[in-house]
C-alpha cells in the first residue's frame, strides 16, 4: 500500500466511530454497506458482506492508532 486515499481515511474513521461488538465487528446499514465499505481497503479491514458487518484487520489496528 503506498498511501491511503482521504475518502478511505474518512471511511475508516467512522468504523472508528461505531460501536462494535467484542469481537470488533461493527453493524452496517444496506447504504454504508454499499457506498462506504467499498471505499475501506481489503488489508485494512475484514468485510463480511452477508451479516453486513466489518472490523479491523490486524494492520487495520495498526493504523487506526494514528488515525
Amino acid at each position: 500500500m503506498n498511501g491511503i486515499s482521504e475518502r478511505s481515511t474518512d471511511a475508516l474513521r467512522l468504523l472508528l466511530r461505531s460501536p462494535r461488538d467484542a469481537d470488533g465487528w461493527a453493524q452496517c446499514s444496506k447504504p454504508i454497506m454499499d457506498q462506504i465499505v467499498p471505499l475501506m481497503p481489503d488489508d485494512l479491514v475484514e468485510k463480511d458482506e452477508e451479516a453486513m458487518r466489518v472490523r479491523l484487520t490486524e494492520r487495520g489496528k495498526v493504523l487506526a492508532d494514528y488515525l
